[in-house]
This record gives structure tokens, C-alpha cells and sequence, in this order.
């Protein structure tokens, strides 16, 4: 149903030069741009190709590009010094120890819906990887109409959000967007489709706004479909959204076939510092499969939180899409399978003794060890990686959050979707909730630069460095 076309991702020059290879390894595929490896004592490099991604052989030239680009100069400590990236003092275990299995009330009521841990939830009714069809479809009413402005906002939204995509699935996903280049009129008058929350899904809405815009536009292939709102709009105050394993019941028929998820973002997100891309990327997330973060409870003022909204609130984009933080954890990487077995380490507690190894912002396009895992138990996982201000997606508030560093928490698959504890952050003693400039609840400062430490669950994890990477030590105190 589905074109698969070959992935393609723009990333910066990674090598000065590239020599094509006729051997086995070249003709093989590869999935990181940039990765390399060593076959029979050759150097073989991930290299785009056209459509394809394949092994190619490493000139002498891109060697010693690579080897020079692997120095900086730190500024962590007083004198000049070299940092160097630094593999892990003691081999990983396999990655199959970090894999916690899913025991969670949600997996075990919702089989189909958002899991927290393993076994990953079978692909159902919308895929993690390949290329994605979006439509964008503008919507008005003769009582609340549409503006030109703001259709060139809604094209902007749509950048960022491949963008966002596109990087934080290291370009196994490929975003195509399809965009209605004008409003198209609804019936009646707005003030019918009023929708005060985003659960449960407006069904109703989605079936009217759909046969409304299909006379008008190719609903060919398309996966999802986002109905855009004017600004001032008073119909949607949270916003409505669903495929069929979250939210909805069926899928919605066009003329051209069916559609399997559907979003319309509500005024809270016309807020300052809020966007409606990552509220896009939110939900887009759910029906892939992946967990809300936040406390469904606290989200609706009916129980209070030490950390309001959830405990990994303004850290991950499945907590609080409009929060300071709008990237995706390693842990929840691992779960799409958007990261690397080689740049994931894990290791189980009974295991460690002193590890140091180097760390890449987790964010960052590179090939690079990005996530650590400990594992404590059959349910949960201290988890440990290294963030940067990322300022294509992230708020750059003017708090005193701080955003380079090292972030700890907890992994726990025994609490599930919108449980608000699934993974809960752990910030060095003596930090309590601040506020900074974005807009955002009260959130915890979890982030450790040089000296800094956490105990947690019988390991200590210590920050020896923070420049270009963050250099770290795990013990058991």
C-alpha cells in the first residue's frame, strides 16, 4: 500500500574522500551514515549512495580526517588539554540485558496501545521507520476565518517537524509532507465542534472535517492527517487526535482509501514558547507506540506531584512537548529502535565495578555511544546519557536550568502509559523544582557537569569531564 523508497538524510561532509570498494563488505547495506567499521583489517565507511546506504572503503585521506576531528580542546579544566573520545574501560554486556520486559497494567490491557518495555509492540496500524505521508489540511468557518499569515506559519511547522523527525530517528524515518495551500470551509458555525480536551478522541470532528476537504484534495496514500485551526480560535481548547490502536476505533474513509490517525491542535499550543510541531511529534510518537510520560491524573488536577505533570517532566518530548526540552530519551530511542546496538552500553549491576567511558549529547547526529544502561532488576533500568541546548527544537529559556551536562533516572516497567513514574529523573542532592522562561511547570534540574554525582539503586554514576562530549565514571559506592 505503502512506497518504500530509500532513506535519505542531509547531514554535513563526514569525510574528505571516499574510495569505492568492489568487496563483499561495500555491497552490503548499512543504516548510520557516517558509522564505520573494520573488515580483514580495511576501514569501511556508511556512505550514501543514490537512494541506498551501503559499506564503502575509507580513503587514507578520510582516515586522517576522521583521526583529527575525534581531538578538541577541553575548557573543563585550568591548563590546555586534549579531549579525546574514549571507548568504555570494560566491555558491554549484551544489549539483551538491558532489554526490561514490558510488565505494565497498560501492556497487559492495551496489547496494541503505547508499552514501556519489551517485547517492542508489533508495527500495527502506523510504522516507525520508512517514509511517512502527512497531509496538511487548513480548515475555517464563515464565523472564524483563516488567515494568509498564518497558512506561511503552518508551512513553517511542518519544516520543523520533519526536521525533528528526521534526526532523532538518525533517518530511518523520512517525512513527506502533503499541504493544502488554502483554507477550506466547514459547514455550520465553529462554536458546533467544540471540544474542551483531547480525550477521548473527536471521532465526529475527524469524519465531518475529512468528507468536507476530499472533494478537494488526494487523500492517495497519505498515513496521517493534521487539520490546522486560524489563530484565536476558541474550538479546540486541548486539541483531538487518534490512530487506530490509540484512540480510534476505525480508521477514517476517504475516496482515495483509508486514513489511520488524525490530529487537530488546540489553542494552548498559540501560547508563547509553545509550538504546534511538537505537539505534532508528541502524538505522532503515541502512535507509534510510545508512552506519555506525564501523570494523566496530575494532568487533569486530580492528584498531586512532587514534580508536577510527571517525573521526567520538561526532559523528554513524550513528558511536556512544550517544555524547555523537546528531545527523546535514549531509553524510549532503544524502544523504536532509532539508536544504534553499538551506541548503546549495557551492563548489569552484579557487573560493575569502575567504568569510565565518553558519552555524545544524545541529540547529536553521530555514530557515536549515546545511551548507558544499568540494569537493576527484571523491571528496572538506570538509565544515563549526555544533553546539549539544541536550538533547532529546544526553548532557550533564560532560567537557571541548566541545559550541558549529564541527566540520570529511572526506568521502571512496571508503571506504564501516563502513569507519570514510568521513568523518573535523579537530580544530585539538593536541587529542588525552579521555574525558567519558557513557560513550563515547576521541573526538577537533573543536569551534572564536572565533580557532580548521583547515587541511585547501588550505583554512582560521576561526571569527570563536560566539553564536546561528557566523560563519566560508574562504580558501585
Amino acid at each position: 500500500m505503502r512506497r518504500i523508497l530509500g532513506l535519505l538524510v542531509a547531514l554535513a561532509s563526514i569525510f574528505m574522500a571516499v574510495a569505492v570498494d568492489d568487496s563483499p563488505a561495500s555491497a552490503s547495506s548499512c543504516r548510520v551514515i557516517g558509522k564505520t567499521r573494520v573488515t580483514k583489517g580495511t576501514k569501511y565507511i556508511c556512505t550514501q549512495r543514490g537512494r541506498s546506504r551501503v559499506w564503502v572503503r575509507a580513503s587514507s585521506a578520510s582516515n586522517r580526517s576522521e583521526a583529527a576531528s575525534s581531538i578538541r580542546t577541553t575548557t573543563t579544566t585550568s591548563s590546555a588539554t586534549q579531549e579525546l573520545f574514549r571507548a568504555p574501560t570494560t566491555p558491554s554486556d549484551n544489549i539483551g540485558v538491558c532489554e526490561l520486559q514490558d510488565r505494565s497494567v497498560h501492556r497487559i490491557n492495551y496489547p496494541k496501545g503505547p508499552y514501556v518495555g519489551f517485547p517492542r509492540r508489533p508495527i500495527n496500524s502506523f510504522p516507525n521507520s520508512g517514509v511517512i505521508t502527512y497531509a496538511l489540511i487548513p480548515l475555517d468557518w464563515s464565523d472564524l476565518r483563516g488567515e494568509e499569515g498564518r497558512l506561511e506559519e503552518a508551512v513553517e511547522q511542518t519544516k520543523q517537524f520533519k526536521a525533528w523527525m528526521e534526526s532523532a530517528s538518525q533517518g530511518q524515518v523520512r517525512i513527506n509532507w502533503r499541504i493544502h495551500r488554502s483554507w477550506i470551509r466547514m459547514p455550520g458555525a465553529s462554536s458546533r465542534w467544540f471540544t474542551p480536551r483531547a480525550w477521548p478522541a473527536n471521532v465526529d470532528f475527524g469524519d465531518a472535517a475529512l468528507a468536507t476537504a476530499d472533494p478537494e484534495f488526494d487523500f492517495s496514500n497519505v498515513d496521517a492527517v493534521i487539520f490546522y485551526l486560524p489563530s484565536l480560535q476558541e474550538v479546540f481548547l486541548e486539541g483531538s487526535q487518534g490512530t487506530v490502536d490509540s484512540g480510534l476505533d476505525r480508521p477514517f474513509r476517504t475516496t482515495e482509501g483509508l486514513i489511520p490517525a488524525f490530529s487537530v491542535i488546540g489553542k494552548y499550543f498559540d501560547q508563547p514558547h509553545k509550538t504546534n510541531w511538537s505537539a505534532w511529534v508528541h502524538y505522532t510518537l503515541i502512535w507509534m507506540g510510545m508512552p506519555q510520560l506525564l501523570d494523566a491524573r496530575s494532568n487533569r488536577n486530580a492528584a498531586p506531584r512532587d514534580i508536577p505533570i510527571g517525573d521526567m517532566s520538561g526532559w523528554d518530548i513524550m513528558s511536556t512537548q512544550d517544555g524547555p526540552n523537546r528531545q527523546l530519551s535514549g531509553w524510549l530511542r532503544l524502544l523504536l529502535n532509532w539508536i544504534e546496538t553499538d551506541q548503546v552500553y549495557c551492563k548489569a549491576l552484579a557487573n560493575i565495578d569502575k567504568i569510565q567511558l565518553s558519552l555524545i549529547p544524545v541529540g547529536e547526529a553521530s555514530s557515536k555511544l549515546k545511551f548507558v544502561g544499568v540494569r537493576i532488576s527484571d523491571t528496572k533500568l538506570v538509565g544515563i546519557e549526555s544533553r546539549r541546548l539544541d536550538k533547532r527544537f529546544d526553548c532557550e529559556g533564560q532560567g537557571s536550568i541548566k541545559t550541558e551536562g549529564v541527566i540520570v533516572y529511572i526506568v521502571n516497567t512496571e508503571r506504564g502509559h501516563t502513569d507519570g513514574d514510568t521513568m523518573s529523573l535523579v537530580p544530585p542532592r539538593g536541587r529542588s523544582l525552579r521555574r525558567d522562561s519558557c513557560w513550563s511547570p515547576p521541573l526538577v534540574d537533573p543536569v551534572m557537569t564536572a565533580e557532580e554525582f548521583v547515587d541511585v539503586l547501588g550505583v554512582r554514576i560521576k561526571v569527570l569531564a563536560t566539553n564536546r562530549y561528557d566523560f563519566i565514571e560508574i562504580t558501585r559506592p
